[in-house]
Formats: C-alpha cells, sequence, structure tokens
C-alpha cells in the first residue's frame, strides 16, 4: 500500500458520500484525519518515540505527584509506576479514593491512580 497525500485523503470520503467540497470542507474533514491518526498512534505504545521513563522521588505521607513534576517529559499517558522493587498495579481513583478515605496507612504503596494531571500512590 503506497502512503496517500492529504489532497487523496481529503477525496476519499467526498468520493464515497458523493459529495463536494462545499459539503463536506476541508477544515471538517483534516479534524477527521488528524482524530484518525491520533487513534492509530494511541492503539498502540510499541513505537519507541511514543515511550519514554522517568523517576522521582518520593516524601512519605504524600500522596499525590503532579505529572508535570516528574521530570522533563510531558505525560499524555501513562501505562506504569514502578517502585523499587516491582511495579505497582494501576486501579481506579475512585475505587482507591473509597477504600482509604478514612485511613492513615503508611508504607510502601501497592497501587496508584492518576486523577486531575496527578498521579495517587
Amino acid at each position: 500500500m503506497t502512503a496517500m497525500t492529504v489532497t487523496q485523503l481529503r477525496a476519499y470520503p467526498r468520493n464515497f458520500l458523493d459529495t463536494d467540497d462545499e459539503e463536506l470542507p476541508d477544515v471538517l474533514v483534516d479534524v477527521w484525519r488528524h482524530e484518525g491518526t491520533n487513534r492509530i498512534a494511541k492503539s498502540s505504545d510499541k513505537w519507541s518515540f511514543f515511550r519514554a521513563s522517568d523517576t522521582f522521588d518520593t516524601v512519605v505521607s504524600t500522596q499525590s505527584y503532579a505529572k508535570a513534576d516528574i521530570g522533563d517529559t510531558e505525560w499524555d499517558y501513562l501505562k506504569a509506576v514502578q517502585g523499587d522493587r516491582w511495579v505497582l498495579q494501576k486501579r481506579a481513583h475512585e475505587e482507591l479514593a473509597e477504600r482509604y478515605a478514612f485511613s492513615d496507612t503508611s508504607g510502601t504503596p501497592v497501587y496508584w491512580s492518576e486523577w486531575n494531571d496527578s498521579i495517587y500512590l
């Protein structure tokens, strides 16, 4: 399969829907094209240019860490958080907030969640 040009990508839905650029303008087709590209890119984490890792220090009794404060990477999607000896298990933030709402337990974290651009341990 050969790569399609932007013009060909714009023409394809118009030909399929039997319409023209007045009924289906470039701006709209381009939004769909970008959305499709993003969906394809996010469907696989195997491309090395999408991968990054970084480290950060934790502080005793600190539960949340802003993603913006972790290294120089912009974290759009986190796949794993790892401690010194193991990978922490990701859970829904609501589940962990409910489970530990009235807990003052300290120690080594086992779970992590994401909420509001922060990581919670």
